[in-house]
């Protein structure tokens, strides 16, 4: 697929076609990085959540699993 697209890159020979093709790559390259970085959180977040979580449940803080679950079920 990509000596594919990249054999139709070489053979546009319109200098508007290929700035605008550009410009679009570009957009296209940032909307799929900011869509990432939305929806990743860092191993680091995530360790302090369960560290979090746990301490949580060993000071009697925590509900029971079976609330949790059916309020899941509801959403």
């Amino acid at each position: 697929m990509r000596d594919s697209i990249a054999t139709d890159l070489f053979s546009i020979d319109n200098y508007e076609m290929l700035a605008r093709l550009r410009k679009y790559m570009t957009r296209l390259k940032a909307q799929f990085a900011t869509k990432t970085e939305e929806e990743c959180i860092s191993k680091e977040e995530l360790l302090a959540g369960i560290d979090a979580g746990l301490k949580e449940m060993k000071m009697g803080l925590g509900r029971p699993a079976r609330d949790f679950l059916n309020e899941l079920r509801e959403s």
